[in-house]
C-alpha cells in the first residue's frame, strides 16, 4: 500500500475507532452544556452545530471532515467561553481523524498544514481564539512574567522575542503536530480496515479455491474410481459370456454377443451354466451398486454446488440455503432391469454410501423373468457422515466389499486393519482417510495384475495418534507407464478400461493428506507399485483408543 492510497475502505464505510471518538466528543460536549451553559446564544449555537457534527461524521467522514474546518474555525471567533473552545479543539481532533481515514494521505497532510497556517493567522492577528496559537500566547506570557518578578535566574524581558510572530510560528508547529498526528492516526486505522478486507477476501478466495477442489476430489471418487470399477465388472461379465459361448459350441452373430449352445442355454453343460449365471448375476449387482454409488456422490456434488449441504455432508449454513432455495431439486434416477427405477435424492435412500461411507453389503434379490438376472429388491441405507463411532469398523467393512469385488475381477489379495483408532475422529480427517483407501483400491483395479501374478495387499494400522496405509500391488501397466506420483500418460493395452489419462486422484489425496499434517509416497519396485501414508488422526474431542473386542 502507497501513501496516498489510503480512500475509504468500501465494505466498511466507517471506522469503529472513529465511532468511539466520536461518540467520547458527543458525551464531552454535552457534559460542557449541562455543567456549565452558555450565556450567549451563538456559543450555544457553536456547541449544538458541534454535537451535530460529530453525530454525522462517522457515516459521511469524507464530506463531514473537510466541511466541518471551516465551521470549526468560525467558532473560534466567539469570545468568552472556554467549553466552547474545549469544544472547538475536541471536534478539530475528530475531524482531522475522519480526514485521514477516508481521504489520501497528501489530503490529510495539506489539510492539517492550511488549517494550521490559517487558524494561527487569525488568532494572532484577526482577533479569534485558536486553541493552539492561545495557548502558545498563555505560555509565553507566562514566562516573561515569570521572568520579570524573579529577576535573577530567568531571562530578562528584553532577551524574549517580542511582537506576533513568534505566537504565530509557535502556534502553527502546535496546531499542526496534533492535527498530523490524527491525520496519522486516521490513516493507520484506514490501512488497517483495508488489509483486514483484503485477508477476508484472500481468505474467502482460498475458501473458494479449496472447496473447487474438494468438488474435484469428489467428482474423481464418483466418476472415476466407480466407473473403473463398472467397466472391469462388465469386462469381466462380457469374458464370461464369451468363453461359456465358446465352450458350448455358440456362434458370433456379428453384434460381438457369444451365441448360445444348442440346447439354448449358455455354456456346455447345466452345472457349468449355473455357476457362470450366479457369477454373471453377482457382478450385475455389483455393477447396480455401483453405478447407484456414483449417482448418490454425483447428487451430493450438486447438493454442495446448490448450496443445500455442506462439504462434512451436514446441511448448508443459512444463507447457502437461502440462494439454494430459489427451484426445486431435481431427483436422479437409474433405470433397472425390468422396467424398474431407483431415485436418488434427499428423500429417497441411497444404494451406496457417502463419501466418507464404505460401500456396505449387496442388497438382497429378487429374480427377474423377463431377463433372468437378479434384481436388487431395494437400495441399502445410506450411513451418515459422523464424527463419532469406530473408524476401524468402517475400514474393515470397506476392505472386506472392495476385496470382494476384486476377486470378482480376479484379482487376488486382500485388506487387512490392525489396532483401533480414537473413538472420536474429526469428521474431515475420517473421509480423507477412507477415500485414500478407496482411492488405493480403485488403482489396484485400473493398473493391477489379475491371476496369482497379480496379488495386492493393503494394510491399514490404527493407533491414537495417527492411521498407517499401506499398500503393494503388480502393476500392469509397467515402469515406463506410471510415474512415481501415480499419473499415466497413455492407455495401456494389459488393462481392461478405455483410458486416455488417469492419475489425477492421488495428488489430490496427497494434497488433502498433507494438508491435515500428514505424510504419502509412492514408489515403483521391480514392477510393484508401493504407496505408504500416514495421517493424524489426533484432533479436537479426539478421546484414547478402545478396546476392541470380538
Amino acid at each position: 500500500m502507497t501513501a496516498g492510497s489510503a480512500v475509504l475502505p468500501a465494505a466498511r464505510g466507517e471506522s469503529r475507532v472513529l465511532r468511539a471518538a466520536c461518540a467520547i466528543g458527543i458525551a464531552a460536549l454535552v457534559l460542557l452544556l449541562v455543567l456549565r451553559p452558555p450565556t450567549q446564544p451563538v456559543n450555544m449555537l457553536a456547541m449544538l452545530v458541534g454535537v451535530a457534527l460529530l453525530g454525522v461524521l462517522p457515516r459521511l467522514p469524507k464530506a463531514a471532515g473537510l466541511a466541518g474546518l471551516p465551521l470549526c474555525l468560525a467558532a473560534t471567533w466567539p469570545a468568552g467561553y472556554l467549553p466552547k473552545d474545549i469544544g472547538v479543539a475536541m471536534v478539530l481532533f475528530c475531524l482531522f481523524l475522519a480526514i485521514g481515514y477516508a481521504w489520501p494521505t497528501w489530503v490529510g497532510a495539506v489539510a492539517a498544514a492550511a488549517y494550521a497556517l490559517v487558524e494561527s493567522a487569525c488568532t494572532v492577528w484577526l482577533g479569534a481564539r485558536g486553541a493552539a496559537a492561545c495557548c502558545v500566547r498563555e505560555l509565553l506570557g507566562l514566562w516573561l512574567a515569570a521572568a520579570a518578578d524573579d529577576g535573577g535566574p530567568g531571562p530578562a524581558a528584553s532577551s524574549v522575542p517580542a511582537g506576533p510572530w513568534p505566537v504565530f510560528v509557535a502556534g502553527t508547529l502546535v496546531s499542526g503536530i496534533v492535527s498530523g498526528f490524527a491525520v496519522i492516526l486516521g490513516y493507520a486505522f484506514s490501512a488497517r480496515a483495508q488489509t483486514s478486507d483484503q485477508l477476508e477476501r484472500t481468505q474467502a478466495m482460498l475458501g473458494r479455491l479449496t472447496r473447487e477442489q474438494e468438488l474435484a476430489h469428489m467428482i474423481h471418487d464418483s466418476v472415476a474410481n466407480d466407473a473403473s470399477v463398472i467397466a472391469m465388472l462388465a469386462w469381466r461379465a462380457k469374458s464370461i459370456l464369451g468363453e461359456s459361448g465358446r465352450d458350448g459350441g455358440g456362434h458370433d452373430d456379428g453384434t460381438g454377443a457369444p451365441g448360445a449352445g444348442h440346447d439354448g442355454s449358455i455354456g456346455g453343460d447345466a452345472d457349468s451354466a449355473e455357476n457362470r449365471n450366479a457369477e454373471i448375476s453377482a457382478m450385475l449387482d455389483a455393477i447396480y451398486d455401483r453405478a447407484h454409488q456414483a449417482l448418490d456422490r454425483t447428487h451430493e456434488v450438486i447438493d454442495v454446488l446448490n448450496g443445500t449441504r455442506s462439504m462434512d455432508g451436514g446441511p448448508a449454513p443459512e444463507p447457502d440455503r437461502r440462494r439454494a432455495a430459489v427451484g426445486p431439486s431435481v431427483a436422479m434416477s437409474l433405470p433397472c432391469p425390468n422396467g424398474l427405477s431407483a431415485a436418488t435424492g434427499p428423500s429417497a435412500p441411497s444404494a451406496a454410501t457417502n463419501l466418507s461411507a464404505p460401500t456396505g453389503p449387496s442388497p438382497s434379490t429378487v429374480p427377474s423373468a423377463a431377463t433372468g438376472w437378479s434384481v436388487p429388491a431395494g437400495p441399502a441405507p445410506a450411513a451418515a457422515p459422523s464424527a463419532a463411532g469406530p473408524l476401524d469398523g468402517r475400514l474393515e467393512r470397506l476392505c472386506e466389499d472392495q476385496d470382494r469385488t476384486l476377486r470378482m475381477l480376479g484379482f487376488q489379495g486382500r485388506g487387512r486393519v490392525e489396532g483401533a483408532g480414537p473413538d472420536r475422529v474429526p469428521a474431515r480427517t475420517r473421509r480423507v482417510v477412507i477415500e485414500l483407501v478407496q482411492e488405493i483400491y480403485a488403482n489396484i483395479v485400473r493398473h493391477g495384475m489379475t491371476g496369482a501374478d497379480g496379488c495386492y495387499a493393503v494394510l491399514i494400522e490404527l493407533d491414537a495418534d495417527a492411521a498407517r496405509i499401506t499398500s503393494t500391488n503388480r502393476i500392469a501397466d509397467g515402469p515406463s507407464r506410471i510415474s512415481q506420483t501415480g499419473q499415466t500418460s497413455q492407455s495401456s493395452p494389459t488393462t481392461r478400461t478405455k483410458r486416455t489419462r488417469h492419475g489425477r486422484g492421488l495428488g489430490l489425496h496427497r494434497a488433502a493428506v498433507e494438508s491435515l499434517g500428514g505424510t504419502m509416497a509412492t514408489a515403483i519396485q521391480d514392477g510393484t507399485w508401493v504407496l505408504s501414508a500416514r495421517i493424524p488422526l489426533a484432533g479436537r474431542g479426539a478421546g484414547a483408543p478402545r478396546d476392541r473386542r470380538g
